[in-house]
C-alpha cells in the first residue's frame, strides 16, 4: 500500500469508530420522549440501548471471521448498506417491540464496520505508528459520546426522536461513499473451513494477556454504558432538566473521556504504561467510593452526579487505549478473529452490565456508586497484576 493510500485509509479509520458509537449516544436525550411516544414501560425503553449493543457485540464474532476469509472492504461496505436500510425502518416503527427488534438488527448490521476498522489497522500499520493510529481512532470513538448527545438534545427538542436516526443515516452514507475508494488490506486470507475457524478461535482464547486486555476494556466500557442508561432519567426526570440540558452534561462528560484518550496519545513514549495505568486505576476506584458516599449521604444534585463521573471518565479514558494497544500486537495473522472475539465480548459484557443498570433506581446515587466501585476494583486488580506483567515482559 502506498503512503497516499495509507493516508486516505487513516482518514477513513478516523471516521469509522463513530458509526457504531453515535448509534449508542445520539438518541439518549430522546429516551423519555420515546417512552411517551410509544406509551411503553421505562424499562423497555431503556432496553433499546443494551439490545443494540448486545447484537452489535455478538455480530462481530461472525463478521470478524468473514473478513479474514473474504476481505475487509466487502464486509465493511455490506455492513453499512444493511445498516442504512434498517435505520430508515426505525423512523417508521409503530411499537416499542418493533423498535427493539430493529435496534437489535441495527447493532448486528454495523458490527461488520467495527471489526473491519480494527483489522485494517492491524493489516496496515506497524509498531509505534500502529500505536498512534490506535490512539487516534480511540479518540474519534470518544467523540461519539461527546458530540452525539449534544446534537441529539437539539434534534429532540426541534424535530422529535426520529431526527437522530435520520442524522445517523446521513453520516453512515457519507462514510460508505468514502469506502468505495480504499484498497483491500487483508493479505492473510484464511479458509472458512470449520476446523480452521475453530483452531483460530482456540488460539486466541488461550492467551491470558488477551483476556486481561478484553476484561479491562469491558469494565470501563460498561461504566460508560451504565451512565448512558441512567443519566437521562437522573438528570431529566429526577432532577427536572430538559433534554438540551442533558445534552450539555453529556457533552461535558464526553469531553472528559476525550481528554483521557488525548492524554494517552500525548504520553506515548513519555510515561511508562506499567506505572501510569495502574495508578490511574486507583483514581477510578476512588470515584466509585465517592459516588457511593454521596448516595449514602443523600447528596443528589448535578455536581454530585457529574464531578465524580467526570473524573472516572478522564482516567478511564486514559487507561483504555493504553491497554487496548496490546491487542494489536498479539495476533497479527488472525486480526479478524482476534478483534472479533475482543469486540464481541467487551460489547456484550458492557451491554449486560448496562441492562442490569437499566433496572437500577435513578432517584439515588447509591446504586450507581456501588456499580462503579465493583467495576473499577476488578479492572484495577487486572491492571496491577496481569497487564503490568505483560509490559514488564515486553521491555
Amino acid at each position: 500500500m502506498t503512503e497516499k493510500q495509507k493516508k486516505y485509509l487513516f482518514i477513513l479509520l478516523l471516521l469509522l469508530p463513530p458509526t457504531s458509537g453515535i448509534g449508542v449516544d445520539i438518541y439518549m436525550p430522546s429516551l423519555p420522549a420515546i417512552h411517551h411516544y410509544f406509551a411503553a414501560a421505562v424499562s423497555l425503553v431503556k432496553l433499546t440501548l443494551p439490545v443494540y449493543t448486545v447484537c452489535y457485540g455478538a455480530g462481530q464474532i461472525f463478521t470478524g471471521t468473514l473478513s479474514d476469509t473474504y476481505g475487509r472492504k466487502k464486509i465493511l461496505m455490506g455492513s453499512m448498506v444493511i445498516y442504512l436500510i434498517i435505520t430508515l425502518l426505525i423512523t417508521h416503527a409503530h411499537s416499542i417491540t418493533e423498535l427493539l427488534i430493529l435496534r437489535g438488527l441495527q447493532g448486528l448490521s454495523i458490527s461488520g464496520a467495527a471489526t473491519s476498522m480494527r483489522t485494517m489497522i492491524m493489516d496496515t500499520f506497524e509498531g509505534i505508528e500502529r500505536q498512534k493510529v490506535v490512539s487516534w481512532t480511540t479518540i474519534t470513538w470518544a467523540l461519539g459520546p461527546i458530540i452525539a448527545p449534544f446534537i441529539g438534545g437539539y434534534l429532540q427538542v426541534h424535530f422529535g426522536w426520529q431526527a437522530s436516526f435520520y442524522f445517523l443515516f446521513g453520516y453512515v452514507f457519507i462514510v460508505l461513499i468514502m469506502t468505495l475508494f480504499i484498497a483491500e488490506t487483508n493479505q492473510h486470507r484464511h479458509s472458512l473451513h470449520p476446523r480452521t475457524v475453530i483452531q483460530n478461535y482456540l488460539t486466541v482464547c488461550r492467551d491470558r494477556f488477551f483476556w486481561a486486555v478484553v476484561l479491562v476494556v469491558c469494565l470501563y466500557t460498561a461504566a460508560v454504558y451504565s451512565f448512558n442508561v441512567l443519566g437521562p432519567f437522573i438528570i431529566q426526570v429526577e432532577l427536572h432538566h430538559s433534554p438540551v440540558y442533558y445534552g450539555h452534561i453529556a457533552l461535558l462528560l464526553g469531553v472528559c473521556w476525550f481528554l483521557g484518550n488525548l492524554a494517552s496519545r500525548f504520553f506515548i513514549g513519555r510515561l511508562k504504561p506499567e506505572t501510569s495505568v495502574p495508578l490511574a486505576s486507583i483514581v477510578t476506584i476512588s470515584t466509585g467510593i465517592v459516588i457511593t458516599l454521596f448516595g449514602l449521604l443523600h447528596w443528589f444534585s448535578i455536581p454530585s452526579v457529574t464531578i465524580p463521573v467526570a473524573v472516572m471518565l478522564v482516567f478511564g479514558g486514559f487507561i483504555v487505549p493504553n491497554v487496548y494497544a496490546i491487542l494489536f500486537g498479539l495476533f497479527r495473522k488472525m486480526a479478524g478473529t482476534a478483534t472479533a472475539v475482543a469486540g464481541s465480548f467487551y460489547i456484550v459484557f458492557a451491554s449486560l452490565v448496562s441492562t442490569v443498570a437499566s433496572f437500577l433506581k435513578a432517584n439515588s446515587l447509591l446504586p450507581l456508586g456501588i456499580l462503579y466501585f465493583f467495576i473499577t476494583v476488578i479492572a484495577g486488580i487486572i491492571c496491577w497484576s496481569v497487564i503490568r506483567q505483560y509490559w514488564r515482559r515486553a521491555q
